[in-house]
């Protein structure tokens, strides 16, 4: 039995201030006692982990938000039968955490507010990489043999910066730029820095990308002709690290999403020398990229920037690679938009009923953003629903709309009561709040969908703007068992006054359409309506790299009309604002991220 006197109390904590320029303020009331205990507790264990390919703007929201945490007593009678018994209890609680930012919200995002039971993980282990000024590699060589000379020139194009003679297996090698030739205090390692092995004169040579925008990490090992380099440190000239260790490492998986950077590993254990072997990437009968003289296991990388047809942001849907072999052709296609899976270390081979080598493959390297950020998840990766060092007790979530207005404070509510006695502000070492956007991808809004010079964009079948019969909402989505009655307010792009249109189960007098839906107003049914059609019509296209498949889309909105039940426990029947706000962030990124043109669709395409 529960006597509940709720003290509503906004405990502000000091969030990394300097870092994220959070400022947060203390409201202390009820048992000020138990909360102080709980703020001091936490005051260095909260972290703030973004989610969102638009970090600009979120860290210009939360740069002068305000974070605090509600927490609620309540008293818990064990023994309800024997009232005054002297065994009751408080259970102290943080039951919402409150979030409140001066900044305008421009696109829908998300707050998570994540208790632990466990200290959150030590940041301090981990700096932003940055280019150093002393770098130090390990030089390993398991078959060196006694009397082998060894010596290494470390070079920056053709100008030797360092030199090291004798050198042995195990042997640390130090670099300073401060101390290359012609160089001046401050000075840091090049981007790429080279290092020439000359074993008995005979060289190998390794590189090792030092300006971190490649991953950097202490303990990577970088490899040529069975020698290496193991990376050992690398610090400013104060000897402040600007390499973080490999324990830093981001260890999540990434989301897959269409790569502008391709990167393949061309195989043939049948390639004779002398063989000329040409490989073509192409689209369509276009050409996009070529590469002469390839030989057995050399990388193949593609960058759409630089296609031969024109800048692309990213890869086409698939990329079709035509191997040319002393004229004979083998063709090899890889699936790269992650509407079908797509892992780095798979292997492609010709299609079974296509002509050429079986013997050729293709196997996936890597796939990164413009800015070398992985887009392709390996087959070991395990994704952890959790962050790292985390173990979450609860976890609370709020989605705020676009139409966020600047300054009001959200609340994102966590289970409380004796079922979660885990959440007892003596428990909680952690709190992780997850700020989360849109993610990076493409997609066209319900604005370009309607247009009917945009008509030949729509993927028909299964979806028709134009041809009798219109595909209706209820078709597209899976609703033809939904009893109710579904209700919009639309005019289809007609003249006029919007009508109020209400679909009835098993009838069809007044079938609401996709083209009605697109064009659909105001919340609720309406907010769903254009922005799930606008969200299965992005899905459907094969030139429009979407972050949902046309799958999870039927199965929201199936979950906002009470067809089915949420699995994940993140939205319920009626939640139409909420669902239409996700699908909003993905539609409306912006003009550049919607890849079509016009696209008209003549009547003629109809059969009659």
């Amino acid at each position: 039995m529960l006597r509940k006197g709720i003290i509503s109390t906004l405990i502000g904590l000091a969030i990394f201030g300097a870092i994220t320029g959070l400022l947060l303020e203390v409201m202390i009331e009820g048992d000020a006692a138990k909360f102080k205990q709980f703020a001091e507790k936490i005051k260095s264990n909260t972290l703030i982990l973004f989610e969102t390919a638009q970090m600009q703007t979120v860290q210009n929201m939360i740069s002068n938000a305000h974070v605090g945490f509600e927490l609620s007593k309540t008293t818990v009678d064990p023994s309800p039968e024997e009232p005054g018994s002297g065994d009751e209890y408080f259970l102290n609680q943080v039951s919402e955490c409150v979030f409140s930012s001066p900044e305008d919200i421009p696109f829908p995002t998300c707050l998570i507010c994540q208790l632990s039971d466990q200290e959150c993980m030590p940041k301090v282990m981990c700096p932003e990489c940055d280019k150093p000024t002393i770098f130090t590699v390990r030089y390993n060589n398991p078959n060196q043999m006694p009397g082998d000379v060894v010596n290494i020139d470390v070079t920056k194009g053709n100008q030797i910066k360092a030199q090291f003679f004798g050198v042995t297996d195990g042997q640390e090698l130090e670099i300073n730029a401060e101390n290359f030739p012609g160089g001046n205090p401050g000075d840091t390692t090049p981007t790429n820095t080279e290092y020439h092995i000359f074993i008995n004169n005979v060289e190998t040579v390794i590189t090792i990308h030092t300006s971190c925008s490649q991953d950097l990490f202490v303990g990577d090992v970088h490899t040529a002709d069975g020698i290496s380099l193991t990376v050992v440190s690398g610090t400013d000239a104060d000897l402040n690290p600007t390499i973080p260790d490999a324990s830093c490492r981001d260890t999540t998986c990434p989301e897959c999403k269409k790569p502008t950077i391709f990167t393949v590993r061309y195989n043939n254990p049948n390639q004779m020398p002398g063989d000329e072997v040409r490989i073509e990437v192409v689209k369509g009968g276009n050409l996009l990229a070529e590469f002469d003289m390839v030989m057995d296991v050399d990388d193949i990388e593609i960058d759409s920037r630089d296609f031969l047809t024109g800048f692309k942001k990213t890869v086409e849907s698939n990329t079709e690679y035509r191997i040319l072999i002393d004229g004979d052709e083998t063709t090899i296609i890889i699936h790269t938009s992650c509407s079908q899976d797509l892992f780095v270390g798979d292997v492609h081979t010709r299609e079974a009923n296509d002509q050429g080598d079986p013997d050729i493959s293709l196997t996936v390297v890597s796939g990164t953003d413009a800015n070398l950020n992985p887009t392709l998840e390996d087959p070991s990766c395990e994704e952890s629903a959790t962050s790292p060092g985390v173990n979450v007790l609860v976890e609370g979530k709020k989605i705020l709309d676009n139409g966020y207005v600047a300054g009001t404070i959200e609340t994102i509510s966590l289970p409380t009561g004796p079922e979660h006695p885990e959440n007892d502000i003596q428990n909680v070492h952690c709190v992780v709040l997850k700020v989360c956007g849109p993610p990076d991808g493409e997609g066209c809004t319900p604005g370009y969908w309607r247009q009917v010079q945009h008509f030949g964009s729509w993927v028909d079948p299964p979806y028709s703007p134009q041809c009798v019969p219109l595909t209706t909402f209820r078709e597209a989505f899976g609703l033809g068992d939904f009893e109710g009655d579904i209700i919009m307010k639309t005019d289809a792009g007609e003249p006029g006054k919007a009508p109020t249109k209400v679909d009835t189960h098993e009838s069809s007098i007044d079938d609401i359409t996709l083209l009605d839906a697109i064009w659909a107003q105001g919340d609720d049914e309406g907010k769903l309506g254009r922005h799930a059609t606008a969200a299965i019509l992005n899905a459907a296209n094969e030139n429009v790299n979407y972050g949902l498949s046309q799958s999870e889309i039927i199965r929201l909105v199936q979950v906002a009309f009470g067809e089915i039940t949420d699995v994940n426990g993140e939205f319920e029947e009626g939640d139409f604002n909420e669902i239409g706000s996700i699908l909003a962030g993905l539609n409306d990124l912006g003009d550049e991220f919607c890849p079509l043109g016009r696209a008209d669709l003549s009547t003629d395409a109809c059969e009659i």
